[in-house]
């Protein structure tokens, strides 16, 4: 083997630790209608709510125990860091009881799937503002999936981009 060569390993083999320990942070939102409503569905990342401190653990094993333990604390993030609106008004989300929670492997990432239910008091012009782990330093972004009967959309949707749809000026 070359020096070249060998310099070129030993300075690859130096990057890989920092490169594989860095975990891109992105969560799904699926959006759709029911009973003239919206209902959504937010995937996301076991790591990433441990890393928002809202498992009560920052721990690589994350048992199913802590995350459904979690409710209450998951049920306020929610609340805070995902709003609904219909014609301007706000909109009142309610978390899923634990029983409809579920997992699913995304990414080689176990993310679980927690079903949020809106409640609005107009049927027409819903826009989501999205502000969740944007503080959990790892470049969070959302990939949105909107279906309902106005509207049918794919967005990403990060720091500098926090609603849907966009308003145009």
């Amino acid at each position: 083997m070359h020096l070249k060569q060998l310099s070129a390993l030993c300075f690859g083999l130096l990057m890989l630790p920092s490169a594989y320990a860095h975990k891109f942070s992105t969560a799904y939102l699926d959006v759709s209608e029911q009973a003239e409503q919206p209902v959504l569905l937010w995937k996301v990342a076991l790591h990433d709510l441990a890393s928002a401190d809202l498992l009560g653990t920052t721990k690589a094993q994350i048992s199913w125990q802590q995350v459904t333990a979690a409710h209450e604390q998951l049920a306020q993030y929610v609340d805070s860091h995902i709003k609904v609106k219909s014609q301007g008004a706000a909109c009142t989300l309610q978390l899923a009881a634990q029983a409809n929670w579920q997992t699913q492997r995304i990414q080689q990432q176990t993310y679980v799937l927690l079903p949020i239910k809106a409640t609005c008091h107009s049927k027409a012009a819903w826009s989501l503002s999205y502000n969740a782990l944007f503080e959990t330093g790892h470049s969070h972004k959302l990939l949105l999936s909107w279906n309902t009967q106005a509207l049918k959309a794919n967005a990403v949707l990060a720091e500098n981009n926090t609603v849907f749809p966009q308003v145009k000026d």
